[in-house]
């Protein structure tokens, strides 16, 4: 862990930056609205809209149970040489931005699979 916080790139940098917005709390709820919203008004398809944002809001809320559960602490983030993210929550795992993807990608799937 010392050796990757001391020699970041900056466009791996930016890359895991705009991955740690997009799958963040903000971003999550954001891209949670924008995909019901397009089922919804776009493609007129309002069951797809709620069963999407149902699949994926339980998906992605449902960590915080396992988080309470397993109470593992974030490492301290000043013994890195050079922190790019720190996080000012206290548990680490599992983690909100994977269970976010995670929920988009069994929500996408069933979309896929009921709607082909």
């Amino acid at each position: 862990d010392q050796d990757i916080s001391a020699n970041h790139d900056g466009f791996l940098n930016t890359v895991a930056l705009a991955l740690n917005t997009l799958f963040g709390p903000l971003g999550g709820a954001v891209l949670l609205a924008v995909v019901c919203l397009y089922l919804l008004l776009v493609r007129r398809a309002p069951v797809n809209a709620i069963a999407f944002g149902a699949v994926s809001a339980v998906g992605w809320l449902s960590c915080q149970i396992f988080k309470v559960i397993v109470g593992r602490h974030r490492p301290d983030p000043a013994l890195l040489a050079n922190p790019l993210a720190p996080e000012s929550a206290s548990d680490s795992f599992p983690s909100g931005h994977v269970c976010l993807a995670v929920a988009l990608a069994f929500a996408l799937y069933y979309l896929a699979r009921r709607t082909s």
